[in-house]
């Protein structure tokens, strides 16, 4: 995992803009050793990275629970001209009969997606996620969504299947498509 990125672009990975400094770490630390971690390991990058959250978090006693991770996400920096798009493209696709619907497909945390300031643009966010225990406090990853698998969210968006955890529908052959590939913009 390489961020030589962060210091060209004001945006970043999320986990940059207040995880991992309240950590009082810097995003080379924390990315650093997840790399280590995950070679030494032989693990995959984003399960490694999702381990080393709950286990980093538990080391510097900031409790990682799902109301934590949400309040993270104001922290976000959007791209310039972000908030705004959602707002032109839908009257665009109003205005010339189009529907549009906005999905997010990522590796990272979906308790801090949907609680970014364009959260709620979105008809579906397909993101990795954790299993909380009876307090509240992230254990274990229940959803991990590294390179290879978005290409399944894809296909559930292309299908009409919302329900991330579905494993039977995504892999039905279907005679039409409710978003077919062509009408998507990724």
């Amino acid at each position: 995992l390489k961020y030589s990125h962060v210091k060209a672009c004001r945006c970043q990975d999320m986990q940059n803009y207040s995880f991992i400094p309240n950590l009082n770490m810097t995003p080379q630390e924390f990315w650093g050793e997840i790399g280590e971690f995950s070679k030494s390991e032989n693990m995959e990058a984003i399960l490694s990275y999702l381990y080393y959250m709950v286990k980093k978090s538990d080391e510097k006693g900031v409790p990682m629970t799902r109301e934590y991770l949400k309040s993270l996400g104001k922290d976000v920096n959007l791209f310039p001209g972000v908030k705004e798009w959602f707002t032109r493209i839908n009257h665009y696709a109003k205005e010339n009969g189009a529907i549009v619907e906005h999905y997010v497909v990522s590796s990272g945390i979906k308790d801090i997606i949907c609680n970014t300031s364009i959260a709620d643009e979105f008809k579906a966010v397909y993101a990795c996620d954790f299993y909380y225990d009876e307090n509240n406090k992230a254990v274990w990853p229940k959803m991990a969504i590294n390179f290879t698998s978005k290409t399944q969210y894809l296909y559930k968006i292309n299908k009409g299947i919302l329900d991330e955890t579905d494993q039977t529908e995504v892999n039905k052959k279907y005679k039409t498509k409710r978003i077919p590939f062509r009408n998507m913009i990724y």
